[in-house]
């Protein structure tokens, strides 16, 4: 099974057939679609692995299965990956490995059916950040949030499942709930979780039956507001189980609980234990909550929350004093945040304490934590007020995050005196110096630690400058709102190719320009947005070599010119719309065109390549709009024709071949057989009229069959080059033959033929003996032939009137009737 295969069912029931050990993936095939059924059997003792496409619905069988059609049962194990469609699983008698790579993959109304022997469900994901992380608008970061992995195995049929994993990835407080009832969990025999603290078997049912079941790594919780019935025969499993906020009962079975363990069980908002020594009510007094520091901030510190910690499911109840600021649910790991821009300004105490939503029981108060909140300028004037305090309070800036001074003296001097202070703040602040004049106001600012971070200037007119500095004083970047545009320098670039980037953009914050550079001050780049939206593009290699791009209105791509670091021309391209192009390659030494390409809006090429070293300088190839070749075409450097060939529509080619003079020298003729015509032509001089002309014939599979050269007078000197070669004579003209040694000849003569010669004829009846075939006409039979045979030397001089026939080095006694045929002249050449 590879990458490029497309598998495409019918309209049917379409099933897949997959066997033996390896690996079958069918989301990484091109194409697959149209089935309903895969069906994978492992008769080896090695595992295969099947890995299901996302989006698509499948029956899925492994080993025998149920499928009677099965010949071998498996016996090695099966790993499925499933994807992100409907699946109806049936496990066979092997071990099988049944991967959920994330909650999508787990549809309502699916079927998982381990079948027979030791079965695996393993449940995968990873957690995703939902808000937070670093804004380049503002340059800040805020602590990143990440959502839960959530599964529910309730709507979903599950059937012999030995094994239950969960293999998330969670990160901060992200936690990963599969959410369960006594249905989903009959038949599993032990649950691993990652940890207690990042991952629940959660339900909302009122009872639920974990006979049976051993459970690690993670905890069980209710949902259920009313309240869940929790059966267990496994005292391990007991302990991580954690109420919610109804009236939650643990029922161990067959196992007496120590007082110790009832009392953790307790601890996690459950009302009522049972075991084999009774029933016992929870009577423990909640622990007070703690609420930690610091206090956590979001972008620009307008969101600050507080974190705390509670009993698991209680409601958590944040005081100022004696105010009530907001109350919150601790979650299953006893974790509660709260939001702080509740507060207002001034000096708070705050306090939490954790109660049942029915107040039955409730804990002491948290230890207080001091709290300022103001402006950053309130803060300021208060240092000294606070540095008194015998506790320093956490301080929170509700407007930005920045504390103004008045020159840098003060603020340096507030960072000697009041660090303690300074490090009670709420997430990231900054410290800035503002000046004013008749341009306008411009603020300095600092960090945490005085080292300079950035200058904003804002102007009268409007215009607003901020420049950006590294700790060592470098400055990095410019921001320049001015008349309606901003102006982006980035001035020390890394992780990149180039070192500089400026960019203009308009109000709308569309690019006007980009400009980028290498360390060594020579350009990268320049972009120009026209108000049209067309642009023009050019990029530069650090060696040199430029690449020019212009793109329409519609952002078309529609021409390239690339030139050497010389400035020598080596691409031009331009392209049209409706998909047709035209490209030249140019040497990047001499910068003459050395190859062109012209497609056309249906596809069709024009192919040209600009030689050297040839006795043609360049060449041509037409192909039609399927890729097909149609014609060659070779040029002198005057540009006058060297060679033309033409492809026929039915496979048929012809070639033309000429000197410099414009003259043809050569023509090559086929036919549908295969077989093929050479007609090369000489010349005397600067004559336009061939003084000879020779014609070869190949027969199928380039063999050589005869060939035929014509003087200027008209003559013809043919040779057979093959056994049975078939010469034939001109009427009216000279023609001299030569047969083919041992070639089984046939020289064929018409009425007024000429005065003919044959060589190497090979008289008599023997293997391999010549034919001559004459019309009938001439003569009907042998006898009447040799009426007008003589002898001559040593040769046989054969007359019909003007025409003769001198077969040379061939005696008329030599000749026999096998060495002459008779042929209606209709007949002839048929």
């Amino acid at each position: 099974m590879n990458a490029e295969d497309r598998l495409t069912g019918g309209s049917e029931h379409d099933v897949l057939s997959l066997t033996g050990s390896g690996s079958f993936d069918l989301s990484k095939l091109a194409a697959f679609s149209g089935f309903e059924e895969v069906r994978l059997t492992n008769a080896t003792s090695s595992s295969a692995s099947l890995v299901l496409r996302d989006g698509v619905d499948l029956k899925v069988v492994l080993g025998n299965g149920s499928a009677s059609s099965y010949s071998y049962p498996s016996t090695g194990s099966i790993s499925v990956s499933l994807g992100t469609g409907h699946t109806d699983l049936q496990g066979g008698n092997e071990s099988d490995y049944i991967y959920v790579r994330a909650p999508s993959s787990l549809k309502s109304g699916d079927q998982i059916d381990g079948g027979d022997g030791i079965n695996y469900l393993r449940l995968q994901g990873e957690s995703k950040v939902v808000s937070g992380g670093y804004d380049p608008t503002t340059g800040t970061w805020a602590e990143q949030v990440y959502g839960n992995v959530e599964y529910d195995l309730t709507n979903v049929s599950i059937k012999n499942i030995y094994y239950l994993y969960v293999e998330t990835f969670t990160y901060g407080s992200a936690m990963t709930t599969i959410k369960v009832d006594s249905a989903s969990l009959s038949g599993i025999r032990n649950i691993y979780g990652p940890d207690y603290r990042s991952s629940a078997l959660v339900t909302d049912a009122a009872t639920l039956d974990l006979g049976g079941v051993s459970v690690t790594g993670t905890l069980i919780e209710s949902f259920n507001t009313s309240g869940t019935v929790f059966t267990t025969s496994n005292i391990q499993t007991a302990m991580q189980i954690v109420g919610g906020t109804g009236q939650d009962k643990v029922v161990v079975i067959g196992a007496t609980l120590t007082e110790a363990q009832r009392d953790q069980i307790f601890s996690g908002s459950v009302e009522t234990i049972q075991d084999s020594s009774g029933t016992y009510a929870n009577n423990l007094t909640f622990k007070a909550p703690a609420l930690s520091a610091p206090i956590l901030s979001g972008t620009g510190n307008g969101s600050p929350t507080l974190p705390g910690t509670a009993p698991v499911g209680s409601f958590v109840s944040l005081y100022d004093g004696s105010t009530l600021i907001e109350t919150v649910q601790a979650d299953i790991r006893g974790r509660c945040l709260f939001n702080l821009s509740l507060l207002p300004a001034g000096d708070h105490q705050l306090t939490a304490v954790a109660a049942t939503s029915d107040q039955e029981r409730a804990s002491p108060p948290s230890s207080p934590l001091s709290v300022f909140s103001g402006t950053g300028a309130e803060i300021v004037a208060k240092l000294a007020d606070f540095a008194a305090r015998s506790v320093l309070p956490a301080l929170l800036i509700t407007e930005g995050s920045d504390l103004p001074f008045a020159t840098k003296a003060a603020l340096d001097a507030a960072r000697a005196s009041y660090g303690a202070v300074l490090g009670k703040i709420a997430g990231t602040y900054t410290l800035s110096v503002v000046t004013t004049d008749a341009s306008g106001e411009t603020s300095t600012v600092y960090g945490p630690d005085g080292i300079l971070q950035k200058v904003v200037f804002e102007g009268t007119d409007g215009s607003l400058k901020t420049d950006r500095y590294a700790p060592d004083g470098t400055k990095l970047s410019q921001t320049y709102i001015h008349d309606g545009v901003r102006e982006e320098h980035n001035y020390v670039v890394t992780g990149k190719p180039y070192a500089r980037q400026d960019a203009v953009y308009d109000a709308k914050d569309k690019l006007i320009s980009m400009e980028r550079t290498y360390a060594d001050g020579k350009p990268a780049l320049n972009q120009v947005v026209r108000p049209d939206g067309s642009q023009a593009v050019t990029q530069w290699t650090s060696d040199g070599t430029k690449t020019s791009l212009a793109f329409d209105t519609a952002g078309r791509l529609t021409t390239i010119e690339t030139e050497t670091a010389q400035g020598v021309r080596t691409l031009s391209e331009t392209r049209a719309a409706d998909g047709s192009k035209e490209v030249h390659h140019f040497s990047g030494v001499t910068g003459k065109e050395i190859s062109s390409l012209i497609v056309h809006a249906d596809k069709s090429q024009v192919k040209t390549q600009y030689v050297a070293n040839k006795p043609y300088a360049d060449q041509t190839l037409v192909f039609d709009a399927k890729g097909k070749l149609v014609s060659v075409e070779r040029h002198y450097g005057d540009g006058t024709l060297n060679l033309s060939t033409q492809y026929k529509a039915d496979g048929t080619a012809e070639v033309h071949g000429y000197d410099t003079a414009g003259r043809e020298t050569v023509r090559i003729v086929g036919n549908l057989s295969g077989e093929r015509d050479t007609f090369e032509y000489s010349y005397a001089g600067t004559s336009k009229t061939p003084a000879t002309t020779t014609q070869t014939h190949y027969g199928t599979g380039n063999v050589k069959l005869w060939s035929d050269q014509t003087a200027a007078d008209g003559s013809h000197s043919q040779v057979a080059k093959a056994a049975g070669a078939v010469l034939v004579s001109h009427a009216g003209v000279a023609d001299t033959f030569t047969g083919f040694k041992g070639g089984a000849d046939t020289f064929v003569f018409g009425q007024g033929f000429g005065k003919d010669v044959v060589k190497g004829f090979e008289a008599g009846s023997g293997m391999g003996h010549d034919v001559l075939t004459l019309d009938d006409r001439l003569a009907s039979s042998f006898a009447e032939l040799q009426s007008h045979m003589t002898k001559l030397g040593g040769d046989t001089l054969i007359a019909f009137g003007a025409d003769t026939i001198v077969l040379k080095g061939v005696a008329p006694t030599a000749l026999t009737a096998d060495n002459v045929h008779f042929v209606h002249h209709d007949l002839l050449l048929a």
